[in-house]
């Protein structure tokens, strides 16, 4: 788990003692029996449903823009996802798409900086509200 976390998060959250804590709380949670199995289940449904009708309309609902304003937050150092293949995503996100790039964050925000997190989300809402 410590593996993991630390391979997908930025430095500053993985030198501190949250981090520490986390990896804790994750190593107890991958222990609940049947959280291995409903982990894995996006990529086993991802692989059959090529072939089932389920996955034809998922496809062609993905397709379309968002009809619903989005944000999208993302982490500068995130390694697995790329700020520009997130980018690259805009088209996808509709007309209504606000995009927010976290320095120094990896694959994690909700985890390395939630208070700022919290902030662009409440930011957004204001935005969506006024």
């Amino acid at each position: 788990m410590e593996t993991i976390l630390t391979a997908g998060s930025g430095r500053d959250w993985a030198a501190s003692a949250d981090f520490t804590e986390a990896v804790q709380q994750y190593r107890m949670a991958i222990r609940v029996p049947g959280v291995v199995h409903s982990a894995l289940e996006y990529f086993r449904w991802a692989a059959r449903s090529q072939l089932r009708a389920e996955g034809r309309r998922f496809a062609a609902a993905v397709a379309r823009p968002a009809a619903v304003p989005v944000l999208q937050v993302h982490g500068a150092d995130d390694p697995w996802l790329l700020a520009s293949t997130a980018a690259a995503a805009a088209p996808w996100a509709g007309g209504d798409h606000r995009r927010h790039v976290l320095p120094g964050v990896g694959h994690f925000p909700h985890e390395e900086a939630s208070g700022l997190l919290d902030r662009v989300l409440a930011e957004f809402l204001e935005y969506r509200r006024g």
